[in-house]
């Protein structure tokens, strides 16, 4: 398996060496993937330690797929530029633009972070591959996340298989993600259990949350959907107050969390598969530990994610090989000796149309967001993750 594995990894395509070099500057311009003989892909992260696992993760893929043959060697190249906070990610994204990155891997520490970026770059053809869950159809951004409908399905059938009558979510803010979570967070579990949530936001000008108030509902079943480092708080706060329920984490990105005694007793929801009947990841696990020097219990979801969104980019430009035997494009499209121009909504086009077998998920894309075949919930106890239940999905449920 693992050689198999090493020769999806390095496969090695075809794309012409020679296109004429263009530097974006004005918006909706749609500009050359290759520039001066080389592919750049542009990363967007902040400064936290998740940003720094997902960095590691699509470093690691670059060390094996980093060079596409088509007589000449054209490398790809990394561009990473970093933002301390809402204020400044429209700025490093447009110092990104205007090196002319071919496209762009993005991760938003909030759902106010990843708005901001994706109203900016929505105005461009640039394709971006964001590890953040989206709502939005944008059809430059295609979202390798869990989207927020397959979090609300996957906790609603959680509710319905434990028999809760009574559930509460609590979220961050009433900002326009958390109000779209909010509506179908609540028809879906309406539809499937035949109640609503009540609805608790921590912050902003509905905010609402106290532990004292939520623990007086008497719920058997919280869902808490918050910026991490809001959960360990809300948690410990609840625990301390009272509240014997169980608590449900949205996607845990930081493995180390799981072993933080306040998140005992406590469920979270999980794209990555952690066992040995996925191949794939197993063998991910083992050559990336080998590669960063972390132990394999100790690689997190991050580093996953960071490496499928490198390969999600790769895989697209492969497509553009006259030899892949994908017909998804047509002749004109290819790439070929020729040296026919391949421009960023091609790239979108074939981002759109890949299957991408990676360590999170098969990834193809319904709309701009990706559909999971599978999400588990794990509970956590005393430190170590145990499986609870696996759900299946399949692309008509989009």
């Amino acid at each position: 398996m693992k050689k198999k594995f090493i020769c999806i990894i390095l496969l090695l395509v075809c794309i012409p060496a020679m296109f004429t070099g263009c530097v974006k500057t004005a918006e909706n311009e749609d500009a050359d993937v290759i520039n001066n003989g080389a592919i750049n892909i542009g990363v967007l992260l902040s400064n936290s330690s998740v940003a720094s696992d997902i960095s590691k993760g699509l470093s690691f893929a670059h060390s094996l797929a980093n060079t596409i043959i088509l007589g000449d060697n054209i490398k790809v190249n990394i561009s990473e530029m970093h933002y301390n906070d809402v204020n400044d990610v429209v700025s490093a994204a447009e110092k990104l633009v205007a090196q002319s990155v071919s496209s762009i891997i993005f991760y938003g520490d909030s759902p106010e972070i990843s708005k901001k970026f994706e109203e900016f770059i929505g105005s461009y053809k640039t394709p971006v591959v964001s590890i953040n869950p989206t709502n939005e159809t944008v059809e430059n951004i295609f979202s390798i996340g869990i989207s927020p409908m397959y979090v609300s399905s996957c906790a609603a059938t959680y509710a319905l298989e434990k028999n809760y009558s009574s559930c509460a979510l609590i979220l961050e803010a009433s900002d326009d993600y958390y109000s779209d979570f909010t509506q179908t967070y609540k028809s879906t579990l309406y539809n499937y259990c035949g109640v609503e949530p009540t609805v608790y936001y921590v912050n902003g000008e509905h905010a609402n949350y106290t532990p004292s108030l939520l623990c007086s509902g008497n719920y058997e079943y919280v869902l808490l959907n918050c910026n991490s480092q809001n959960r360990e708080d809300i948690v410990l706060n609840l625990r301390n107050a009272g509240f014997s329920g169980e608590i449900m984490l949205t996607e845990m990105f930081d493995k180390s969390s799981v072993s933080s005694d306040i998140f005992n007793n406590c469920s979270f929801i999980s794209k990555l598969e952690e066992d040995s009947s996925n191949n794939i990841s197993t063998v991910f696990y083992s050559m990336y530990s080998e590669f960063s020097g972390v132990n394999q219990d100790k690689i997190n979801a991050a580093a996953s994610y960071g490496y499928d969104a490198y390969m999600v980019i790769f895989e697209a430009l492969k497509s553009f090989s006259p030899n892949s035997g994908n017909y998804f494009f047509d002749e004109t499209t290819k790439a070929s000796e020729s040296c026919s121009e391949i421009k960023q909504s091609d790239l979108s086009k074939a981002i759109m149309g890949i299957t991408y077998y990676g360590v999170t998920d098969k990834i193809t894309f319904s709309e701009n967001r990706s559909v999971p075949t599978y999400i588990y919930v794990d509970n956590i106890i005393n430190g170590e993750v145990v499986f609870a239940n696996k759900y299946t999905f399949s692309s008509a449920e989009h």
